[in-house]
């Protein structure tokens, strides 16, 4: 309720009945595309789309079986993904290919100068310290400017045997199951 009140005070109305809301006649659109082989993100945006046209959206979604065409073409107003955040458990990676202007996936064409300027001296940091100051301060940004919007996060779930295995630490994202502190119970 709180959603739509907001956007009626921000000008859109349902003109004509049909439950759509519109501004200067144009509707509140949005068109979403989601890989079919993620069903659970498939899910994800069946229910966010049934949220959004509950408070007056017009939605499309669009489930197909390759979606590099539709990033590449930047045919899409929410793209559903799925990324695991770095590769070698240090974002740097991630952030250059996905927030830095003219990244190699960042496919919504996010660009904010303060990002690229705080990416170029992560990148040229000779000490961790550094690195990860730069690495918050990137982090909020992208966060203060809404670039992304992060709405859903994957339970894990991780056994293993203590006997057997020491300095296991459970890790946010499933990618890093074990990392260079695992290992073998003496």
């Amino acid at each position: 309720a709180r959603a739509k009140q907001l956007l009626e005070e921000a000008g859109y109305q349902d003109t004509n009945g049909d439950g759509v809301l519109e501004k200067d006649g144009t509707p509140l659109s949005v068109h979403i595309v989601a890989l079919a082989s993620q069903t659970a993100q498939v899910q994800l945006c069946q229910v966010l789309e049934s949220d959004l046209k509950q408070i007056g959206f017009a939605v499309s979604l669009e489930v197909v079986e390759n979606i590099n065409d539709a990033r590449s073409a930047g045919a899409f107003d929410l793209c559903c993904e799925s990324f695991n955040m770095a590769s070698n458990g240090n974002p740097t990676s991630f952030i250059n290919r996905m927030f830095a202007t003219g990244g190699s996936t960042n496919y919504g064409g996010y660009s904010n100068a303060e990002v690229d300027r705080l990416i170029q001296e992560m990148n040229a940091a000779a000490d961790l310290e550094t690195q990860y100051d730069r690495i918050e301060k990137i982090s909020q940004q992208i966060a203060d400017d809404c670039s992304f919007i992060f709405f859903a996060h994957k339970y894990f779930t991780g056994a293993y045997n203590t006997a057997k295995i020491g300095n296991y630490e459970s890790q946010p994202c499933e990618y890093y199951i074990l990392d260079s502190s695992t290992a073998p119970v003496q």
